[in-house]
């Protein structure tokens, strides 16, 4: 028989309490790495200001490494930036900001700094893009083309992987 435990409900709010803390602490952290990045990653970077041309340059950047320009459905940027030695780059907008992917019934969020490393059909290590499934938002930290079915693209969040048709973007 597995183990049962059995918490008080002063126990639980004060687990509660901690796990919140963390939470927290984990986003704040997160945040702050984010920063962090972009400021050891901003020498020899192309640097842009202003929702029009940032955008374009984001667009620029999928198709360059041969992902979907939808797919960082970011409207509002205020600075965009791409270290091309290191494979880097960072968006930047005032507000957290959502979209909903229609084709795909899911909805995306993301935070103010968005970060994460792009080469040829893949990003990695991205922090501040999160999808909502289930009620849940999961965060996503890698994009890939599926390599069992070119016309997909593989979405890691917490060690599980989604693939969803490379035209929902």
């Amino acid at each position: 028989m597995g183990n049962i435990m059995y918490l008080s409900p002063s126990k639980m709010d004060q687990r509660l309490e901690k796990e919140d803390f963390h939470k927290n602490f984990s986003l704040k952290q997160q945040k702050r790495t984010a920063t962090q990045q972009i400021a050891n990653n901003r020498e020899g970077a192309e640097v842009y200001n202003g929702a029009s041309v940032c955008i374009k340059k984001v667009h620029e950047l999928l198709t360059n490494s041969k992902l979907p320009k939808g797919l960082l459905a970011i409207k509002e940027i205020t600075e965009f930036g791409y270290n091309q030695k290191t494979g880097f780059f960072w968006i930047k907008q005032a507000k957290k900001s959502e979209h909903k992917f229609r084709a795909l019934n899911k909805n995306a969020s993301y935070d103010t700094e968005v970060v994460g490393f792009v080469e040829d059909g893949k990003m990695t290590k991205i922090s501040g893009f999160k999808v909502k499934a289930i009620m849940v938002w999961f965060a996503v930290t890698d994009i890939s083309i599926d390599e069992k079915d070119p016309e997909k693209l593989s979405f890691l969040s917490a060690g599980i992987a989604k693939s969803f048709s490379w035209f929902c973007f």
